[in-house]
């Protein structure tokens, strides 16, 4: 049938109402306020080619404006057909992946909400999130390790999201993983959440990042507070988990910390004056209100953090 200029929204044409027809692999996304023509949707044959395609790409060579394009335009092909199951549920994973891996919290974050909502229809159609991806327990943590981000309230958003999973998700090892950084955060034990950091698995460590130095910050202050006269930088960068000596000068630089005339040692006398123990708020776990988290992305640069493996094949 000849296409039909209909409005989307209220009142108008719903999600899931096209079936698409075009057989092209790209095309970029488009904010729609009419149901689109069906010969410009992708049916879902030929949506599994195209996110083969952009994993391809990205593993060549990444180009993060490009790959974000293609993923949302997969999305919105997926939405307007109603197509749900592992290729809708690939495409919000894919995206996922590439947002933690280039640092993007914007991304990592509009990702989530529907990607819950599709393990979510599995369950309730009966077949299990599992069915459609094999990957839903890695992707429950990261939704958990988002909700860490956010320093007011973590206790309680953290604990509700926990209660809501069964025991059987609970033991996984990738949501294990995620409750246990909870517990670390909420007990204020930097030891233990360092080891966690490092021994993240899959693209966890990715999403810590993004709080990792509200940690090393608690950390920072309980070792000035109680070594004197100096710490070696070497040990220091060792303590906080950065990657090399000028990461972690740079640093207690932008916090304010003062050094030997060598710049070799930390100053801890000279330091005590920095304030570096901002205040507590209610329902946070005792951990401070700290502004900014470990990663200065969200525009697809790569974040040059302590490597963690992606997987997107």
């Amino acid at each position: 049938p000849a296409y039909k200029k209909t409005e989307l929204g209220i009142g108008g044409a719903k999600a899931g109402c096209v079936k698409g027809t075009s057989q092209e692999l790209e095309r970029p996304y488009m904010r729609l306020h009419w149901v689109p023509d069906p010969a410009t949707v992708r049916p879902e044959p030929v949506l599994k080619k195209a996110l083969n395609l952009v994993k391809t790409k990205w593993v060549s060579k990444p180009d993060y404006a490009h790959a974000n394009d293609q993923l949302m335009a997969i999305q919105q092909d997926c939405r307007m057909q109603g197509i749900v199951g592992s290729v809708a549920c690939d495409a919000f994973e894919t995206h996922i992946r590439i947002a933690l891996e280039r640092g993007n919290l914007g991304d990592f974050a509009k990702c989530l909400a529907p990607l819950s909502n599709l393990y979510h229809q599995a369950e309730q159609k009966g077949v299990g999130a599992k069915e459609w991806s094999e990957n839903a327990d890695e992707f429950v943590a990261y939704r958990l390790l988002h909700g860490m981000i956010q320093e007011t309230d973590f206790v309680t958003n953290t604990s509700a999201a926990i209660a809501a999973l069964s025991e059987q998700q609970r033991e996984a090892g990738d949501i294990a993983h995620a409750i246990n950084v909870g517990k670390a955060l909420i007990s204020g034990d930097t030891f233990s959440f360092f080891k966690l950091y490092i021994e993240a698995p899959k693209m966890a460590g990715f999403a810590m990042d993004f709080f990792v130095d509200r940690v090393r910050m608690v950390a920072l202050n309980a070792y000035v507070a109680s070594m004197f006269p100096y710490i070696d930088l070497h040990d220091l960068k060792g303590w906080l988990h950065f990657n090399n000596r000028k990461e972690c000068f740079r640093f207690l630089k932008e916090k304010g910390m003062k050094f030997s005339e060598d710049n070799k040692f930390l100053d801890t006398k000279a330091s005590r004056g920095v304030s570096l123990a901002p205040k507590v708020v209610p329902g946070n776990g005792g951990m401070p209100v700290m502004n900014g988290g470990g990663v200065k992305g969200g525009k697809g640069m790569p974040v040059k953090g302590k490597p963690h493996p992606t997987k997107l094949t």
